[in-house]
């Protein structure tokens, strides 16, 4: 039986609520200094069967602080969470992509973090 599995990455320090991360597995974590905010970040790579998806990602979009966000991804498709904002994008597709960027950069995120319709091509 093949289990599909979406992948996505959350930064710890991002999270006012940690409740999420109880709901993924977490593949791999990483620390990092961030020059900016002169902090360490734990930057979680996570799984999500797709069966838990949907109650992931709204669970996640409550617990993300406000200029953050975190994505989860499956081939094709993706899902950008901000905090109380879902959106799903699709590769090739660019009007959620282009409305993810405009909330994302009015509610706190650094243009340069917001360009979703370079997501899919590895650049963001």
């Amino acid at each position: 039986m093949v289990i599909d599995v979406w992948m996505g990455m959350i930064i710890e320090e991002s999270l006012e609520d940690k409740a999420v991360l109880k709901q993924v597995k977490i593949v791999k974590t990483k620390e990092s200094f961030d020059d900016i905010t002169q902090m360490d970040w734990h930057l979680h790579s996570v799984e999500v069967e797709d069966k838990n998806i949907d109650a992931v990602v709204k669970l996640g979009s409550k617990c993300i602080k406000e200029g953050w966000w975190m994505d989860f991804r499956k081939g094709d498709e993706a899902f950008i969470i901000l905090k109380n904002k879902i959106f799903r994008i699709t590769q090739g597709e660019l009007t959620n992509s282009k409305k993810a960027e405009k909330y994302a950069i009015s509610h706190g995120v650094d243009p340069r973090q917001a360009d979703f319709t370079k997501y899919f091509s590895g650049e963001l």
